[in-house]
This record gives C-alpha cells, structure tokens and sequence, in this order.
C-alpha cells in the first residue's frame, strides 16, 4: 500500500484486493486543526453586551432629589422674606453641604484644605454682598481671586503633593458655587428684592418638584439618550412654574406684578432645570464605584441646581426691580 500525492495537501491510497480490482482512495494530508472550546460571539453580540452593560439603571434615587430641591428653594424663599440676614444664614448652610457633596464626589485630595477653602469664600461672599447698601454681585470677584491664591498656596504646603490638578479644580468650583449661591443675597438688599428672590425660588422649587414626579409616570421620550429625565417633565414644570410666578406676582402686584412674577420664575426655573439635567444625565450615565461618592451624589443633586440659578434670579431681579 503506497501513498504517491496527489493535489497540494492530498495522497492517494491504493489499495489491492487479490479477488478483484485494487481501489484507488484520496486522503488528506493536512493536520486536522482542534476544535475551539467555546465560539467567540459575532462582533454585533458583543456590542449589544457592552450597549446593555452602560445602559445598566444607576442606583441613585431619580425622583428624591427634585422633592427635596423644591423644600429647600421654599424654605429660601420664606427666609428671603424674613430678611437679609436670615437668608444670608440659610444659604450659607446650603453652601456648606454643597462644599461637603462636591468634595465627596470628586474624591479630591487635600480635601480638608479644600473644604476649608469652600467655607471661607462662602462666609466671605454672603458677608461682601449682604452689608452693602446696593445690590452687586461683582463684589465675590475678589474673594474668588483670593481663594485661587490660597488655592495655589494650599497645594505647595500640603504632603504628599498629589492630585493637585483636581484639588485646585475642585476649591475653585465651590469658590464660584458660593459666588451663586450668594447672588440670592445680593438680590436681596434690592429694593423689593426679598418678594423677587421668593418668586424665583418658589418658581424654582416648584419647577423641580414638578418635573420629578411627572417623570414617574411619563419618562420617554428622554430629554437626552441615557438620562432618567423627560420632555414631559421638563415642558410641565417650566409651564408650573410660570404659573405660580404668575400667582406670587399677582398677589404682590405694588412691588413685583404677575407679569414680572412669570418672568423670575420662568427664568430661574430654566437654569435649575438644565443644571438638575446636567447633573443626572452624568450621574445616570457614569455614576462612581465609591460608595462614599455615591452617597454625596443625592443632596449635591439636591442643592447645586437651586445654587447655580442663583444668578440667573439675580440679574433678571435687577433687570425687572430696577
């Protein structure tokens, strides 16, 4: 029996039967390869695997948030009509959990430096704003520049010097979180400015509250991809805050008037609704592994949109007032 070859990769065998003919067979030469354990998923599998597993539902809280938004700008509100310095106190204290969640968040370095740092430009812009005579925001300027300087000087004395790029980051942004936070001061030394501060908070708490709930009942379409937060939502607490603004307006028609009423609100309630956007759809998308992280992620989602409209109450306060 031979094997003379054939075709590359091919013999052939001949075999010889001594009652008959002999057979000629063909027969492969190549080695036979082993068969995998397990089949690699096609390439559009395992993108849908990796499409689900960022699409998993983040395990913060979606409607909590926007509730208890709406009782702190109510409580603001009332302060700001009690007076300057009640409001003054309220909103540092706003301030500080702000400094507190931001810092846990971020998971900063040098972080009791830094909170330091946040507590001091609070005390300092609400200080600068609410004793003066005229509404001026412009006054935090100064105290945001020194707080860079000090900034500057915290990362050369603190051991060991790492993390600086983000410490810095992070000192300077609850610098200008108390500048807005204190815009709500200054609005108040305004003439009329504690009805004015009343209705951009009450519009804005309500504007939250609001755009939560109907969340829960309506939350496609989503404003954007991968965000717990609704068009629905958004578009009928935008419409329920123009109409308490129209409300508290009317009711103080001597000093504000329901036109100038839906306006404070309207405006305000904008930015704290992009801001309370901004800040899920970061959350909803990336939420950190750290559960101390994610525990500072519910009152700074909480608290940093009713800060950052801060200055959107002020200027459209002087616009209108003045």
């Amino acid at each position: 029996m031979g094997y003379p070859l054939g075709a590359p990769g091919q013999a052939w065998r001949i075999r010889h039967d001594p009652f008959g003919p002999d057979t000629i067979d063909t027969v492969t030469t190549e080695p036979v390869a082993a068969e995998p354990s397990a089949a690699p998923p096609p390439p559009a599998t395992a993108r849908a695997g990796r499409r689900r597993a960022q699409q998993q539902p983040t395990r913060l809280p979606a409607t909590t948030p926007g509730l208890l938004a709406g009782v702190v700008a109510a409580a603001l509100a009332g302060l700001a009509l009690l007076g300057t310095a009640p409001l003054g106190v309220g909103v540092f204290a706003v301030q500080v959990v702000v400094c507190l969640a931001w810092l846990a968040t971020l998971d900063a370095r040098g972080s009791t430096g830094a909170f330091a740092l946040g507590v001091a430009a609070s005390i300092a812009c609400d200080i600068v704003v609410g004793v003066a005579d005229t509404p001026d925001i412009g006054r935090t300027a100064l105290v945001v520049a020194l707080t860079v300087l000090a900034s500057l000087i915290h990362q050369l004395l603190r051991r060991p010097r790492r993390g600086v790029t983000l410490s810095i980051a992070a000192t300077l942004s609850m610098a200008v979180f108390a500048s807005c936070g204190a815009s709500y001061v200054a609005l108040r030394v305004e003439g009329g400015g504690g009805i004015a501060d009343a209705a951009a908070l009450f519009g804005a708490g309500v504007a939250l509250a609001v755009a939560r709930i109907v969340d829960l009942v309506v939350p496609r379409p989503a404003v954007v991809p991968g965000s717990r937060r609704g068009i629905v939502g958004l578009l009928l607490g935008l419409g329920a805050a123009g109409a308490t603004g129209w409300l508290y307006g009317h009711a103080h028609g001597d000093v504000l008037g329901s036109d100038h009423g839906v306006r404070m609100a309207i405006v305000t309630a904008l930015i704290a609704l992009l801001a309370d956007l901004a800040v899920d759809a970061v959350l909803s998308t990336a939420p950190p592994d750290e559960e101390r992280s994610v525990a500072a992620l519910t009152p700074l989602g909480m608290l940093l949109p009713v800060v950052l409209s801060g200055p959107a109450a002020y200027v459209a306060g002087r616009i209108l007032l003045g």
